[in-house]
């Protein structure tokens, strides 16, 4: 069996306090408080994680023997395999490093220095290798997640046969405890990586640069100049005016358009024109403006006389229409896809 791999963190070598700037101090204060934090869910998620892998094991060596060729079993084992990784890496105890060598070698032996302030400061080069490992141990949970996931919703699905339901059962609520406290950890070490970065933008600002330089090379520019939009000018062109449209107020057009919109003769009756006269207008539009200034309400009838057709007939052909929609009636509905399971589509069903 080859040995299993395993990067150990030597002890950071550690800087008296007045090497750190006045204003930088209270920055620290916080990173530790926030590393406190970090260390303590860590702690509580693990301890939690160490007894459901304890008795995941119990059932796996109970059952192994008899359901060895069963693929439930299988991803059971893949989720055992993950679960003592987790155990080995130590997550907790990682972040306690950090911490703790703020106070320097003798906060390993008594636990009572950490009530006082802090006197010593890591170097950039502990924190960075850290920062790295914490990355690596995001990428195992997401896929330890994954594989857990895939396990409860095989299981679940053995669960509707109704063979060994107890023994399944158990697999299955203990799997899902396990899903369950990954989600506890995963913010965990997005805080620790978190306050991590922010020692280091203390300690030496210079290895942060990369960072920063490969996320904005990487991801889109974001900001007001990727959103905001010119906008348009006073000289733009305007938008074409719709004379058939009463918008109650004058409007002045020009003579190319009104040339091409009113060529034809007109008929207008005026109403409020007295009765005696009873005259109607028969008149061209031949000036370029069209000025209304008239204080009365003006109802005006327009008539226009339609062109006589070469047939003869008055009635309107609707054959084309009659045909068109028959077409569109007549062309067969596409049959809706059958929504797929999600778990068919994991195990290829």
């Amino acid at each position: 069996m080859a040995p299993r791999r395993k990067l150990t963190i030597s002890a950071p070598s550690c800087s008296p306090r007045s090497s750190v700037d006045a204003p930088h101090q209270p920055i620290i204060d916080s990173i530790l408080k926030e590393l406190k934090i970090c260390t303590r869910r860590l702690h509580t998620a693990l301890a939690s994680q160490e007894i459901e892998l304890r008795i995941l094991e119990r059932l796996y060596y109970k059952g192994n023997h008899q359901h060895r060729t069963a693929l439930f079993m299988r991803r059971v084992a893949d989720v055992r395999r993950f679960g003592r990784r987790l155990e080995e890496l130590r997550l907790h105890a990682m972040m306690d490093t950090v911490r703790l060598s703020f106070w320097g070698e003798e906060s390993q032996r008594n636990s009572k220095v950490l009530k006082g302030p802090w006197t010593y400061v890591p170097d950039a080069k502990t924190v960075e290798l850290v920062q790295r490992r914490l990355v690596d141990y995001r990428a195992f949970v997401d896929a330890m997640h994954h594989h857990s996931s895939k396990a409860y919703n095989h299981l679940n699905l053995d669960l509707q046969t109704g063979a060994f339901l107890q023994f399944i059962l158990a697999l299955t609520a203990v799997v899902s405890r396990m899903a369950f406290l990954l989600t506890e950890i995963r913010p965990a070490l997005d805080q620790g990586w978190n306050a991590c970065q922010r020692l280091l933008q203390v300690l030496d600002p210079g290895k942060v640069l990369p960072l920063l330089s490969i996320s904005t090379r990487n991801g889109s520019t974001s900001g007001i100049d990727g959103v905001m939009q010119p906008m348009p000018s006073a000289a733009s062109t305007p938008p074409d005016i719709d004379m058939e449209e009463d918008i109650g107020s004058s409007i002045q057009v020009s003579g190319v358009g009104l040339s091409k919109s009113l060529t034809a003769r007109t008929q207008v009756v005026v109403d409020s024109m007295p009765a005696e006269s009873g005259a109607t207008l028969d008149f061209m539009f031949a000036n370029s403006e069209v000025i209304s200034s008239s204080t009365s309400i003006v109802r005006t009838k327009v008539t226009r006389t339609a062109h006589e057709r070469p047939n003869g007939s008055s009635s309107v052909p609707t054959k084309h229409k009659t045909e068109k929609s028959k077409t569109i009636n007549e062309v067969p509905k596409k049959k809706k896809k059958k929504r797929t399971d999600e778990i068919d589509d994991i195990f290829g069903f």
